[in-house]
């Protein structure tokens, strides 16, 4: 881990209040440079043995296979015995008699086909095991299950406190150590409609008695993400070695609580589309003001943060939306809105590929000058910006 000289130096900094900063996010993007640099402080903090743990837990998956061969190997040994001890005894009564040599190949065979079904138990005994044992590997499987009274309160404190609607779950999932996960859909319209680019969200809190919600910090991800990427939450440093224990969802599987994982990074807003996960507008506001058609609305308004801080004196704000094509074999198109406070915004729209690609910029006037918005191309180093014109 490599240290990054804009990260600022946190070196000296009480770790409860490192934690605070790295995970008492409330389900929203907010200093999410200071989290980072908190984060990277305490996994500097924590150096030590991951590949230890890794190698033990490998060499106990190694030794519970061995278990399970062995006693099957040894249900097959007494399988074998005991065909034996028949064969002797049917052959010391039935010495030469031919009919007794026909009757005796009969039960031979039957006794065969007998050992053959026992072997097969045995065997196949550890390979349903291992398939009921093992989790259901598509991660949208646990909101196949009817809503419990639990889910119900959890949607309930969801949407008052957090996001506008849930549109898939909530569930609710006991992950251990007195931690749940609540796993669900948001609506990705600033109105609460459900659209195909609805983002999944994950939130952990610690699990009560009485099911009732308490505090709690998440994420959410476009779907595209979700799908390659899954949810990645950490909830702690690891009390055991460098990593942080952290509650992962998808790409694959249930909601789970996974020790010491180590974190190349912790995500942030690397796609046009992630400023919408969460649709923003000032309170008070017509969420759609200024937009011809909401019903064409994908994802969005939300609020793009910028931190010029001339700009910000000066009252300068984007918001930025996704629209249904122009027609039925067109893409999404992504638009961008800047302007000052009070006045009629700028937009500027694009096919949310090319932006994506290419990012987005356009011009707009305040303070009687020229002003550049830019909206950032896709990738790790994405950056949106709002500076004077050359």
């Amino acid at each position: 881990m490599t240290d990054d000289l804009s990260t600022p130096d946190l070196s000296s900094t009480d770790e409860r209040q490192l934690e605070i900063w790295a995970f008492g996010r409330q389900g929203v993007v907010t200093d999410r440079e200071l989290a980072e640099a908190a984060l990277l402080e305490l996994a500097r903090r924590a150096e030590g043995a991951r590949a230890e743990a890794v190698r033990l837990e490998a060499a106990r998956t190694v030794e519970a296979q061995g278990e399970a061969a062995h006693s099957a190997a040894t249900q097959v040994e007494r399988a074998r015995a005991e065909q034996a001890r028949a064969d002797d005894e049917t052959e010391s009564e039935h010495p030469e008699s031919p009919a007794a040599i026909a009757a005796e190949s009969h039960r031979r065979r039957m006794r065969a086909t007998g050992l053959a079904g026992v072997i097969a138990a045995v065997l196949g005994l550890g390979v349903v095991s291992t398939s009921l044992a093992a989790p259901d590997p598509d991660p949208l499987a646990i909101f196949e299950r009817p809503a419990s009274e639990v889910d119900a309160a959890w949607e309930a404190r969801l949407t008052q406190d957090y996001i506008i609607a849930v549109t898939a779950g909530p569930r609710v999932i006991d992950i251990g150590e007195g931690l749940v996960a609540v796993a669900f859909r948001s609506a990705a319209v600033a109105d609460g409609r459900s659209t195909a680019f609805d983002p999944y969200c994950l939130f952990t809190s610690e699990s009560t008695e009485s099911g009732a919600p308490l505090s709690l910090s998440g994420a959410c991800l476009t779907p595209d993400r979700f799908a390659t990427e899954g949810i990645v939450l950490p909830v702690s440093p690891s009390a055991a070695s460098t990593g942080f224990d952290t509650v992962v969802w998808g790409p694959t599987g249930a909601p789970v609580l996974e020790r010491d994982r180590e974190l190349e990074s912790i995500g942030g807003i690397t796609s046009v589309l992630d400023w919408m996960v969460y649709p923003s507008f000032g309170e008070g506001e017509d969420a759609f003001a200024g937009i011809d058609d909401p019903d064409r609305v994908l994802m969005g308004p939300a609020l793009v943060p910028f931190v010029d801080p001339e700009a910000l004196e000066l009252g300068i704000a984007a918001t930025v939306y996704l629209l249904e094509g122009p027609s039925a074999d067109a893409g999404p198109v992504l638009c961008a809105a800047a302007g000052t406070t009070g006045e009629r915004a700028s937009t500027a729209c694009s096919p949310l590929e090319a932006v994506r690609r290419g990012g987005l910029a356009f011009t707009i006037i305040a303070d009687d000058d020229e002003w550049v918005v830019t909206i950032g191309a896709d990738g790790p180093d994405r950056l949106d910006t709002v500076r004077r014109a050359d």
